[in-house]
């Protein structure tokens, strides 16, 4: 799940020089949720957005979770244009750590290469890089300059599974 929206925007206020806050907005909610993009932004302490690639709910009808492709255009695209409408540039995508059941094609970071040639402005961060599919992540980081690695994940298993890290059984 995500943080408290309520204890990003304390942290933020507190200490502004040495926190990004990053903004949820779940796709999957339609405009509701531009219009929340919208909100979250007016405060004027939103750094970056970050997009989930599936919100946990089980689909009757594919028989699969919901999941978002950041190559989507229906689903993602409008969602990357409101971001860059709000002078947001900073975007979050949960990546590399199967975050459902299912097929991992949502936690693959393939998808981020065509949301980072149509949004050049935006900045792309593969959130959870190196801790699974080490090397696609790092091929979008070669072929896209406006893509980064985030280790929010990483660091915190480098300090307390390191022999993991390190490719160790």
């Amino acid at each position: 799940g995500t943080s408290p929206w309520e204890t990003g925007l304390e942290l933020k206020e507190r200490y502004a020089d040495r926190v990004m806050l990053y903004a949820f907005a779940d796709p999957f909610n339609g405009e509701a949720e531009l219009a929340k993009m919208e909100e979250r932004a007016s405060t004027g302490l939103v750094d970056g957005f970050k997009f989930y690639p599936t919100n946990g709910v089980f689909n009757l009808e594919t028989g699969r979770m919901s999941t978002m492709l950041y190559d989507d255009p229906e689903l993602a695209f409008p969602f990357l244009q409101k971001a860059l409408d709000l002078g947001v540039k900073h975007v979050g995508a949960p990546k590399a750590f199967p975050v459902a059941p299912g097929p991992l094609v949502k936690d693959r970071p393939d998808d981020i290469c065509a949301a980072a040639e149509a949004f050049p402005d935006l900045t792309f961060e593969i959130v959870h890089s190196g801790w699974a599919f080490l090397e696609d992540c790092a091929l979008q980081l070669m072929l896209n300059p406006n893509v980064y690695a985030n280790l929010e994940l990483t660091a915190n298993f480098a300090v307390r599974r390191p022999r993991q890290c390190m490719g160790a059984v």
